[in-house]
This record gives C-alpha cells, sequence and structure tokens, in this order.
C-alpha cells in the first residue's frame, strides 16, 4: 500500500467489524468524514449499527480476491484505509497486504500488549521492548507485527496497535475470571461478588473503545507517514479494588465482598487458570510515542462506565 493520508470522503474496510472496536470505528470514522464498510462473517445483529453503517458479510480469506477485482471501495486513485481488527496470524495478514500493493491509502493491524507476556511489576515496555509471547496465539501476532515492520522497510504503508485492555459497549467488564456481561448486575443487586485480593494482580490501563476509534481516525487522516507500531493505553494505571470502586459507581459492597488469591480463583472456576496466571504478571504499556503524536487517550473509566453499564444491562447485542 502507498502510503496516503485520508480525505473526506475515503472508504475505510473494517475487518472483523462487528465486535468491541468495529462497532466504535463505525461511529468514530464518520466524525473525520470517512465513510466505513464494515466486513464480517456474519450479518450484524437488528439494531447493532445505526443507519447508514455498511455492513459486509464475507469469509476473511475472500477478501484479497475481491480487493484485486476492483468491485470492492478504493478505485479512481482515492485512498482507501483497512483496519484489520482480527489481525491473528501473519499468513491470514499477508495476502491482505498483497492485494493492497498498488493502492494509496493506509493499513492498521490491531495488535495487543499480551505479547509482551508476564512482566515484571512496575515495568513500562515502550514500543523498543522486545516481546516475550507466552501463548501461540500471541506468537502469532508477534509475527503479525513483524511482517508490517518489513512491508513498512519497503515502503509499504502498515502499522500495528499494540493496545492496552480495552472496554465499552460491545464486550463485558473484565474479573478476576474473565469477562463477565452480569458484573454490573451483580453489583447492583444483593449477591456475593467474588473478587481479586489486592497486591495479586498486576494493574490495569483501561483504554475507552472510542478514544481508541478516534485515535485510529486520526491515524488515518495524519498527512504524516505512520511508524510500524505504536502502543496505545488508557490515562490511568488502577489496581483491581481501584477499579471495582469505579465500576460499582458508588454503591458499598461490604460484606458481600469476598476476596481471593489466586489459588482460590482457580478453585472457584478451574477453566479460568490461564486468565488469572496472565492477570498476576500482566504487562503495562508506554505510549509516551503516541504522546508526543498528541493522540494519547484522555477518557476516565468513571467518565465512560454509566454508558458501559447501560449497555451490559440493556440486553441489546
Amino acid at each position: 500500500m502507498r502510503d496516503a493520508a485520508l480525505q473526506a470522503g475515503d472508504e475505510v474496510l473494517v475487518v472483523g467489524g462487528t465486535g468491541l472496536i468495529g462497532r466504535a470505528l463505525a461511529r468514530a470514522l464518520p466524525e473525520v468524514g470517512l465513510q466505513p464498510l464494515l466486513v464480517a462473517r456474519h450479518d450484524p445483529p437488528t439494531g447493532l449499527l445505526a443507519a447508514p453503517t455498511r455492513c459486509l458479510r464475507l469469509e476473511r480469506n475472500e477478501l484479497p480476491a475481491l480487493l484485486r477485482s476492483g468491485l470492492l471501495p478504493g478505485g479512481h486513485g482515492r485512498a482507501l484505509g483497512v483496519v484489520d481488527v482480527l489481525a491473528g496470524s501473519a499468513g491470514e495478514t499477508a495476502p491482505l497486504l498483497d492485494a493492497l500493493a498498488q493502492r494509496p491509502g493506509r493499513f492498521i493491524a490491531i495488535g495487543s500488549a499480551a505479547v509482551f507476556g508476564l512482566a515484571r511489576s512496575g515495568l513500562r515496555h515502550d514500543e523498543a521492548s522486545a516481546p516475550q509471547p507466552g501463548t501461540e496465539a500471541m506468537r502469532r501476532k508477534v509475527d503479525v507485527e513483524q511482517l508490517v515492520a518489513r512491508r513498512r522497510a519497503a515502503g509499504v504503508a502498515g502499522c500495528v496497535l499494540r493496545i492496552a485492555y480495552p472496554y465499552g459497549p460491545g464486550h463485558g467488564p473484565l474479573g478476576p475470571l474473565g469477562r463477565a456481561r452480569d458484573l454490573f448486575e451483580r453489583l447492583q443487586g444483593g449477591g456475593v461478588i467474588d473478587w481479586v485480593a489486592p497486591g495479586v494482580f498486576s494493574p490495569l490501563q483501561p483504554l475507552a473503545v472510542d478514544d481508541l476509534a478516534r485515535v485510529i481516525a486520526a491515524l488515518l487522516t495524519r498527512r504524516a507517514a505512520l511508524p510500524a507500531l505504536l502502543h496505545v493505553a488508557g490515562p490511568q494505571t488502577l489496581d483491581w479494588s481501584a477499579y471495582l470502586e469505579v465500576l460499582a459507581r458508588g454503591r458499598p459492597l461490604g460484606r458481600r465482598l469476598r476476596l481471593h488469591d489466586a489459588d482460590r480463583l482457580c478453585a472457584l472456576q478451574p477453566a479460568a487458570r490461564w486468565v488469572i496466571d496472565h492477570l498476576r504478571q500482566a504487562p503495562l504499556l508506554d505510549d509516551a510515542m503516541l504522546q508526543a503524536m498528541g493522540l494519547a487517550c484522555r477518557t476516565p473509566l468513571a467518565a465512560a462506565v454509566d454508558d458501559w453499564a447501560a449497555w451490559c444491562l440493556s440486553g441489546l447485542p
């Protein structure tokens, strides 16, 4: 892809467009004049996307051929944006980059802070830190980063965003045993809340998904070329007690709150052991490069939690 900043009226393909990040991009891209086209394997549930957002039902492996055919947007010399939310392996990403080779525009892939594996407490990783992936999925994410970096060195416009913990309407909140959409309902009710004891888990950097979407929109339209890799994190670093306090939205939990160490959490839900092991030493990101570009995320969790809770409690898809 030949680097070209997008302008009002240009199209943006969002691959994996009906999940948390895709929904946010469907809201953010029109704010800067861009036209999102969401690409997903299944039709979105009724009411999920506001008109006039368009969604293309397509298998990922069908997309490169369709791009080459000229039937998708980006022709007539206009720049095309591609945001690959599902960039899970180099084998999946390379054919997409090949199909985009002669087009002007920008390609952005979504990575993960988890490529750093188990991290030392308090350490913040910048873009130059060497990843130490602890799972096969994260090793494949690193392969995507390396692929984009090689193509970038050869003059192809591509960037990977390593992101911290994203949250917002579209995902349930992260708890000690994994994501749980019913957590807000339980916090409002009178039942027991099983939570992690202080100091057991690493802190979180909650990243409002609408902030992330605005960053992506700004990167697509930025005049200067993009680096091959950028970190995106929220403005706060919260321990798990402070995080729960914000989620509770002023409701006292008192004796309803039961605190557990990692072993007890594993006993409560053995299938969540991999989540628990990760959260004990989850990595933190240094996003100084993004801040220097004037694009740092600013929304504190407390400012976004009411909208997030309203979606979780609504039962909407």
